[in-house]
């Protein structure tokens, strides 16, 4: 049974009784010119040593109202460095931009931040009206905000016994003289190859198998960025042999502070945020395409509460991506692009193609203890694993096929397979009903490779593949589904060529399904 938000606070948040608007205010981006190294800094944000660097600044603000009068109001504070000279799509005379052109593409990258950081400001009460005042948007800017409040924020109101979806209302201008421009890549100034060889892809890197494979795959075509930069990011971006550009994404402490008195809490569709300060970065660093690691798996819903879809990976799914670029085309006149180089594949071929790179098999990290943001734990600390929660659990399910036992416990630092108390939590992997709210793949894959592990005999006498592989391969069967169909790459993607080919090189010698959808 399902409460109102206002009936949760009254339990939990007495202050919070009555707010009834979220609003989400004008950001401010301001861009200050730094001398060579000014961005190696303590803060968080690192620049070059080599060239000057811009500092970009953007402040974020947030209210929420009880009637007319302000409960309660948030800043927060995104800062990174990029190079003050650039050679592709930001700089002035790269396309013929006007400087009014480049200031409106920084105004529309802005707005897509404050948009979708929002989401952190918005749970505290979750109320019924939420406002747009930032004037005029595009009709595909109200589309991505709609649904990324909707859909992102439907874990956090399952999770806190919400109604699902939650209850919105939106007031906002949408300026219908603004439609979306779609360009194409033979109208583009300059080939895709071209352009990569110029000023780089921006990758956003989380540290994981994910952008690890990416990194590893595109090499030195790419820029690695990652926000709030952790030990596993810096490990990742160096087994690449590449430099990490960081950014600093600073929450308000008030969000804190109402955390601990009891506000709402909960999941948010972060990586929307990431994609977003991500896109404004790669303006800044002179790149035109912002290249996730968001595989086919996550657009499977994760359960499915009172009839409706709850995705905890929503923001990485395919049609997240698909209303993404719509905003970006509305903003930036189709001179930005965003995509999945993995969408084609699942995560059992994923692992497949990081095994071949033994560097970064000793970089990455897929572990969710290492990516807390206010409680300070050994993994995030030192970049280690903990295999003991679902995202280890889940990693190394994928992993285990391709490798030997011996090489396994090489690289994680331990045996969970061969541990009879994680029997249940592996199991959940494929459970319909109690599969966790994390960033694990798809429950045919997760039973697949179960199945696998139960017929090989290197790992059929580990504890978990014994009490589970029965039931892996009872629920692969009846999806006929096989580790060797999970190979075999999906035609429902959007991933550009050169893009593709590279991938394919990779995790598909034969150039199977290719077309871009």
């Amino acid at each position: 049974m399902t409460t109102t938000p206002q009936q949760l606070l009254a339990a939990r948040c007495p202050d919070l009784v009555g707010v009834d608007r979220f609003e989400i205010l004008e950001p401010e981006l301001v861009i200050e010119a730094s001398a060579p190294g000014a961005g190696n800094d303590s803060a968080g944000v690192s620049g070059t040593d080599e060239v000057s660097t811009s500092r970009y600044r953007l402040t974020l603000r947030y209210r929420l109202l009880a009637g007319a009068d302000e409960v309660a109001a948030f800043s927060e504070v995104v800062e990174f460095f990029a190079p003050a000279s650039l050679e592709s799509l930001g700089g002035h005379a790269a396309d013929g931009d006007s400087g009014d052109d480049d200031e409106a593409l920084l105004a529309g990258l802005a707005r897509l931040v404050a948009l979708a950081a929002g989401t952190s400001y918005y749970k505290v009460a979750a109320p019924t009206t939420i406002a747009v005042m930032i004037g005029p948007i595009t009709a595909a800017e109200a589309m991505f905000v709609r649904e990324l409040y909707d859909h992102g924020m439907r874990e956090f109101a399952a999770r806190n016994d919400l109604p699902v979806p939650l209850d919105q209302r939106w007031e906002l201008e949408i300026d219908a003289s603004r439609a979306p421009t779609r360009v194409t890549p033979d109208e583009r100034p300059t080939s895709a190859s071209d352009r990569l060889a110029a000023a780089g892809a921006l990758v956003p890197v989380g540290g994981g198998k994910d952008s690890a494979l990416v990194l590893s795959v595109l090499g030195d075509r790419a820029v690695a960025f990652t926000i709030n930069a952790t030990e596993a990011p810096r490990r990742v971006a160096a087994a690449a042999g590449l430099t990490l550009h960081t950014a600093a994404r600073r929450l308000d402490p008030a969000l804190r502070d109402w955390n601990e008195r009891g506000a709402l809490n909960g999941h948010i569709p972060v990586t929307a945020v990431v994609t977003a300060i991500s896109a404004l970065a790669a303006r800044a660093h002179g790149c035109t395409d912002v290249v996730l690691g968001n595989e086919r798996s996550a657009s499977e819903p994760t359960r499915w509460v009172g009839g409706q879809a709850v995705n905890h990976q929503w923001a990485k799914s395919l049609i997240a991506e698909d209303l993404t670029q719509g905003a970006l085309d509305a903003v930036s006149g189709g001179r930005l692009r965003t995509f999945s180089i993995l969408r084609p594949f699942t995560e059992v071929a994923i692992a497949s193609g990081l095994v071949t790179d033994e560097a970064q098999l000793g970089a990455f990290l897929s572990c969710n203890e290492a990516f807390t943001i206010w409680r300070p734990t050994a993994q995030r600390a030192e970049g280690t694993w903990c295999l003991n929660c679902p995202k280890c659990r889940f990693t190394t399910l994928m992993m285990a096929p391709h490798l030997s036992p011996e090489r396994f416990e090489e690289i994680f630092g331990g045996r969970p397979l061969h541990d009879p108390d994680q029997a249940e939590g592996y199991r959940e992997l494929w459970d319909e009903v109690s599969k966790p709210y994390e960033c694990v793949g798809e429950m045919v894959e997760s039973a697949a490779a179960m199945a696998e592990l139960a017929g090989r005999d290197a790992w059929a006498d580990a504890a978990v593949v014994r009490l589970t592989g029965e039931s892996a391969t009872a629920y692969a069967g009846d999806h006929h589904s096989s580790l060797a169909a999970l190979m075999v790459p999906s035609a429902d993607h959007r991933v550009p060529e050169p893009y593709l080919g590279w991938m394919l090189e990779r995790l598909a010698p034969e150039p199977t399904q290719r077309s871009a959808g």
